[in-house]
């Protein structure tokens, strides 16, 4: 999946972009890995732990949501 989602980011911006499109994606990914742990154990500390999945499980339809109102602009920079 690691290589299926750098190489889709490369292929959605102008060849002469691929270099910032790799080195965004590799600090996205960083600040995914780093991050997302931290803030996991945030929400443990405010949620009680029965409620910990339940709260996880809101991230999926927002990440859903956040892309289809940005879908558009995606597909005009991979139609250039």
């Amino acid at each position: 999946m690691y290589s299926i989602c750098q190489a889709t980011s490369l292929l959605i911006v102008p060849e002469n972009e691929q270099g910032l499109a790799n080195s965004t994606f590799y600090i996205g990914m960083d600040l995914g890995m780093s991050l997302g742990p931290m803030l996991g154990g945030a929400l443990k500390s405010v949620f009680p732990l029965h409620l910990f999945y339940p709260v996880m499980l809101v991230t999926l339809p927002l990440i859903w949501v956040i892309y289809m109102m940005n879908r558009k602009s995606f597909n005009i920079v991979a139609a250039r």
